[in-house]
């Protein structure tokens, strides 16, 4: 019963997760030039917090004429808009919907494994009794 109780536990923690996720509708910036300078300023000539790659989504905090200030490194830091568009989510979270997905899945079948094991012990303990 324990295992059950377990397993109940961990479909709600990750069905929690998921629609947690898909409410959250945090914007990203999605690099689509090679290579791109995140500044620590809006200025090209202000140091260079990073250098990202075509593809990285990165957390918009605000939408300029020109610039996208963003989160890099727990940092603020300020993306030109021709390097990147605005995306409603990261491919991440679908990766993360698989590995929770794949552990509800395990999780079911070795509570359902256990509930068989039990039944059939107890059935065996009884025949001999008998």
């Amino acid at each position: 019963m324990k295992v059950l109780s377990f397993s109940a536990i961990l479909t709600f923690f990750a069905v929690f997760c998921l629609s947690s996720a898909a409410v959250a509708g945090t914007q990203y910036v999605k690099v689509t030039k090679a290579f791109v300078n995140v500044y620590e300023t809006l200025d090209p000539k202000s140091p260079v917090l990073k250098q990202v790659i075509k593809g990285d989504h990165l957390n918009l905090i605000y939408s300029g004429e020109k610039w996208y200030q963003v989160e890099i490194d727990k940092r603020a830091g300020w993306l030109e808009k021709r390097a990147g568009i605005v995306v409603e989510s990261a491919n991440t979270s679908s990766v993360i919907s698989i590995i929770l997905l794949v552990i509800v899945c395990l999780s079911v079948l070795s509570a359902a494994g256990y509930y068989v094991y039990k039944q059939k012990s107890t059935q065996a303990l009884l025949s001999e009794e008998l």
